[in-house]
């Protein structure tokens, strides 16, 4: 990069390079002619260290635009708001000067808080959703938790509305994966549970009509599972149905079944346990790669939409399925697995692996990462997760190399993922019009306001913050409305 820089038509972009930012503050956050380290945590820490490597002063950076009034005014209120430690005290000094912009540089900005997760995805959901309300507009959601984004994706799904997401989703949570953990659980558990479980996933469909199979599995639950006991022989086990649906006590839905669909239901879970019998054949120990085989035809054999939506629509499990049947004994060292063995292999590597999004997304919506939200732009954005662990992340301190040892051979500290954190959040606030989210709540656990949340209210004052708050009031209403009993 100090090459390109150096080169007559070269060019090195500092995205978000905060030239208004005082000197005094520049050199705190650089360790500049100071005592103690840079400020690793500040969102300019990482440039500070680049221009550092690229011998080259902030002075000499050139602007490429200068944004519009308003968010000129906005961009002043977040550099001060995210001064370093050392220089709150100049705060004062701000609003003494520029204490009326705040107004106008936050009259965009509302503040959702939720009282827990459920309701921060339900809220968002909503506001997305009037977006499409207006012509061309378009909005994005950014977040670091991967959870917040398929909440907001369930909930959007009650409008009929698919969006992507640019992290993608672990393997394991989409709907092939799951078929896939699905069919490893019917074979290693005795379990009607686990079997009906299986035949009523949206991928199996033996006789390739899928809504005419979740019928035939509705009257294979009533019928059998609920009427019989257990028993790994199926034929015996129609037998033993067939004579108690002619009972008086039996269930109206078993006497009304005629010799035909007995028949088909009977076709149906013995194709199924066909498929399920490689799966089930030997306990005895097998390479990975052997399972990985035997586990893919037992998917390709449920046949119908299983197989069409595992040769077209996903490519990671396809992927998965590649890279682990490639797996022999001389690779593996010999490693040999138990059927339950492979099971718990493949649901970890299912959970690692990330899947594609959906192929029909919808145009003006956009589920976005922090490092896609800085390449894309959208009239609305929704940054959210606002809570300390989440964003930002919750610095861990590595077992092998202490902070000294990471100082003495050139490498951060940990603090330096909070300050990339920071700096993807002073960007995504240069949006036309943002949203801030929290949750007060997550997994019952009470939760702490992000640094950068607290920050920003502590320099707005109090009325700017009932004003951000009270703009956000509107969709936690909405989001506790919709869902009440009429």
């Amino acid at each position: 990069m100090r090459t390109i820089a150096r080169m007559p038509r070269g060019a090195v972009v500092l995205p978000g390079l905060d030239e208004i930012m005082p000197d005094k503050d520049w050199r705190i956050v650089s360790g500049d002619g100071q005592d103690v380290e840079p400020a690793f945590g500040h969102p300019q820490a990482a440039l500070a260290r680049l221009l550092r490597r690229l011998e080259t002063a902030r002075a000499d950076v050139q602007p490429l635009g200068a944004p519009a009034a308003t968010l000129a005014k906005r961009r002043r209120f977040v550099s001060q708001a995210l001064a370093p430690s050392d220089s709150t005290p100049d705060w004062r000094a701000y609003v003494a000067a520029h204490g009326d912009e705040r107004a106008e540089a936050l009259a965009d900005v509302s503040l959702i808080e939720a009282a827990d997760e459920r309701e921060e995805a339900l809220a968002i959901a909503i506001r997305l959703r009037e977006t499409l309300e207006r012509p061309q507009a378009t909005a994005a959601l950014v977040t670091p938790d991967r959870a917040i984004a398929r909440r907001v994706r369930a909930e959007l799904a009650r409008w009929g509305l698919t969006v992507d997401d640019s992290g993608g989703e672990p393997l394991g949570a989409t709907q092939a994966g799951a078929l896939a953990r699905a069919v490893l659980a019917a074979a290693a558990e005795p379990s009607d549970v686990a079997w009906l479980a299986l035949i009523g996933h949206e991928g199996v469909a033996p006789l390739d009509d899928r809504a005419h199979t979740r019928l035939i599995a509705q009257r294979i639950e009533i019928a059998v599972l609920r009427a019989t006991p257990r028993d790994p022989d199926w034929r015996a086990r129609f037998v033993a149905a067939r004579d108690a649906a002619r009972d008086r006590h039996a269930h109206p839905a078993a006497r009304r079944l005629s010799p035909a669909e007995w028949d088909e239901m009977e076709r149906v879970a013995l194709a199924i346990e066909a498929a399920l019998e490689p799966l089930r054949a030997t306990l005895t120990a097998r390479p990975v790669g052997a399972w990985s085989r035997v586990h893919r035809e037992a998917l390709r054999a449920l046949g119908g939409e299983a197989a069409r939506a595992f040769e077209e629509d996903d490519i990671a499990l396809d992927r998965l399925f590649d890279e682990v049947g490639a797996l022999d004994t001389e690779t593996t060292g010999g490693l040999s697995l138990g059927r339950d063995e492979y099971r718990a292999l493949f649901d970890r590597l299912a959970s690692g692996a990330t899947a594609r999004g959906p192929q029909h997304a919808h145009a003006r919506l956009k589920i976005l990462g922090l490092l896609e939200a800085r390449l894309l732009d959208a009239d609305l954005v929704v940054l959210a997760g606002l809570d300390e662990t989440i964003w930002p992340p919750q610095p861990r301190s590595d077992a092998f190399l202490n902070r000294p040892m990471r100082t003495q051979i050139g490498l951060t500290p940990p603090e330096r993922r909070i300050g990339q954190s920071a700096h993807d959040f002073a960007m995504a606030m240069g949006a036309r019009e943002v949203i801030l989210t929290r949750a007060q709540k997550r997994a019952r656990a009470p939760t702490v306001a992000s640094r950068f949340l607290q920050r920003l209210g502590a320099l707005a004052g109090e009325t700017e913050l009932r004003g951000l708050r009270a703009r956000g009031a509107r969709w936690l209403s909405l989001a506790r409305l919709i869902d009440a009993a009429p």
